[in-house]
């Protein structure tokens, strides 16, 4: 493989997978990761779970090490401000100087939205911030009941925080939930402690005294200023093809920053390390790596849930539940379609295999809990 340079905007965990996934094709040329953070890359779903309950330090979160990215002859330059791409060039301007590339790979994730007086979390910084202020006695308010919000809330509990959720819809995780799950995520927090305020249209309360701290947890926008001031097509997001491909050839964009033409962003782990590994494939000019399932998951103190799949026009649902676990499998034309585990991780991976095949099952053995899922037979 002939030799040239990558240059990889970002250090997060998108970054570090495409930089190792290039090594592992055999990719010979030079690597450079580019992070405004002055960490080496690192987990960033755990900052709102073990990081801020503080079981783990963070150096546990570290996904790729200064000393591993040295042993792969991969460059790894921390607190470096990118400032501009020309895509005619193929130069990028970095702590004011001009660095060449032949291959580009947009890795910049998403900035936390803000509201005034509210802290946010998405950097370590962000969550240091939040830790030293989680003591008894003071009173959180999260704004945003989604998954990171709820998270934080239910971390915030086992500091023994007086802990309040402000929800605009008029359900928990509305986007992506069907509504018994919902359900059981209120029932839940309420279980816990957390206070739960529904359809609060407006973005209150603010933060009137020292001991009534405000987080925001109402999403991300994309970092996609840099590609679009170079001329490459960008709408909420920066547009890559199924390869990752920009509109610009030899530049590529995953992770948090990258969308899909006539799809959703997808802001999650297994969104980062798939786009990443789909990108190092195609600037290797090798066919891309089997399309995974991508699933999602969120810890909320006890509480597991995982989910894959689609769930929006499923025709039913079967429920197994055994003790505090439960599955919830969506079902269209007896086709598994969507699938939803609460504290079950071994009953979520024998899902898997139902996803990949795609065909009629079996609906006695499938509502049968005896029967192991990746067991079920054909119907």
């Amino acid at each position: 493989m002939e030799k040239d340079s990558t240059i990889i905007i970002g250090a997060g965990q998108a970054a570090a997978r495409c930089a190792v996934e290039l090594r592992r094709l055999g990719y010979s040329g030079k690597i450079v990761l580019y992070g405004e953070e002055t960490a080496p890359p690192y987990q960033r779903p755990e900052l709102s779970k073990s990081y801020l309950a503080r079981p783990a330090s963070a150096t546990e979160l570290n996904v790729l090490t200064l000393e591993q990215a040295a042993s792969l002859d991969i460059e790894i330059v921390t607190g470096a401000k990118v400032s501009a791409v020309d895509a005619d060039t193929r130069e990028v301007r970095v702590n004011d100087q001009s660095v060449a590339f032949d291959k580009l790979v947009f890795a910049c994730g998403g900035s936390a939205r803000k509201i005034d007086n509210a802290l946010s979390l998405r950097t370590l910084d962000d969550a240091e911030r939040l830790y030293s202020m989680l003591k008894s006695g003071i009173k959180l308010s999260v704004i945003g009941g989604g998954w990171l919000g709820l998270e934080v809330a239910a971390t915030a509990r086992l500091h023994n925080v007086d802990v309040t959720v402000y929800e605009q819809q008029e359900r928990l995780c509305a986007r992506v939930l069907p509504e018994s799950i919902s359900s059981l995520l209120l029932e839940h927090h309420q279980r816990i402690g957390v206070q739960v305020v529904l359809n609060n249209k407006q973005l209150e309360p603010k933060a009137d005294t020292d001991d009534n701290v405000l987080c925001a947890c109402i999403g991300i926008k994309p970092n996609d200023n840099l590609a679009r001031e170079a001329g490459i097509d960008t709408d909420s997001g920066i547009i890559v093809n199924s390869r990752q491909m920009t509109s610009v050839p030899n530049i590529f964009a995953i992770g948090d920053c990258a969308r899909e033409a006539g799809r959703p962003a997808m802001e999650n782990w297994a969104y980062a390390n798939v786009s990443a590994e789909r990108a190092a494939h195609a600037i290797c000019d090798i066919a891309p790596p089997v399309a995974p399932d991508l699933w999602l998951w969120s810890k909320q103190g006890d509480l597991l849930v995982q989910l894959r799949g689609d769930f929006k026009d499923a025709q039913t649902c079967v429920v197994r539940k055994k003790g505090d676990s439960a599955a919830y499998l969506y079902l269209k034309e007896n086709r598994l379609q969507g699938c939803i585990t609460i504290n079950d991780p071994a009953l979520f991976g024998q899902s898997r295999p139902l996803f990949r095949a795609r065909r009629e099952l079996n609906m006695d053995e499938l509502a049968d809990p005896r029967v192991p899922l990746n067991k079920v037979k054909a119907a």
